[in-house]
């Protein structure tokens, strides 16, 4: 009857160690407990994109300060009001806009006759720049042969307006008014006179800034 020696404990430890050779990292996988693998057990880049569920991950598994800017974003820091960003040709106008609304007045209460020659009545010094000017008087006629006339001028812009007496002594109100680009700081007048006899009082020319003028022909 043949007779079987009893393994050496050296020999079972060299047949484990083959079994689990033999068997790789099967074996292995299996022989794990339940959550036994943690960040320990993970080398440096083992989890790929392909391995992560999608649409798994969350704001709150991204740092977020790691995050560079989005490329359609870049202007967003200094972005106010994006819907009432000004075009290009609206933001030309931006330094000559600045100065916009700034008023500049002369009034006089005193009366002063006319003659025929034309006389300056009120004279506004003012500073380059885009203007819209008005002028107010009050002019007095003593009879339909009275005919006054006021020119409004800056440069070489003028406004002219007339106005004739009636029968006997009438006091009207005149107005005149332009727009004028002083490219060099100039001065707008107000010059008047009179085919007869007339006087003339109440006077205001005034000037304020815009920031821009667009002309336009007449009907």
């Amino acid at each position: 009857m043949p007779h079987f020696r009893k393994p050496s404990p050296a020999m079972c430890v060299a047949l484990l160690g083959l079994f689990v050779a033999l068997g790789g990292t099967t074996w292995a996988a299996t022989a794990l407990p339940a959550r036994s693998v943690g960040t320990a057990q993970l080398k440096a880049d083992a989890v790929t994109g392909g391995k992560v569920k999608n649409h798994s991950l969350t704001g709150a598994d991204v740092e977020s300060s790691s995050l560079g800017m989005v490329p359609r974003s870049v202007r967003s820091a200094t972005a106010d009001l994006a819907t009432n960003a000004l075009s290009s040709d609206e933001a030309r106008h931006a330094a000559t806009a600045d100065s916009a609304g700034v008023a500049y007045s002369t009034h006089s209460e005193a009366a002063k006759q006319l003659t025929v020659q034309p006389a300056t009545i009120a004279s506004l010094q003012l500073p380059a720049g885009n203007y819209a000017l008005g002028a107010k008087e009050q002019v007095d006629t003593f009879s339909n042969a009275d005919i006054i006339d006021c020119d409004l001028v800056a440069g070489t812009d003028k406004d002219s307006s007339f106005v004739q007496g009636g029968a006997g002594h009438q006091s009207q109100i005149v107005t005149n008014s332009l727009v004028h680009t002083f490219t060099t700081p100039g001065t707008a007048t107000l010059t008047c006179n009179t085919f007869g006899i007339g006087s003339i009082s109440q006077v205001r020319v005034t000037a304020v800034t815009v920031g821009s003028i667009v002309s336009q022909p007449g009907p």
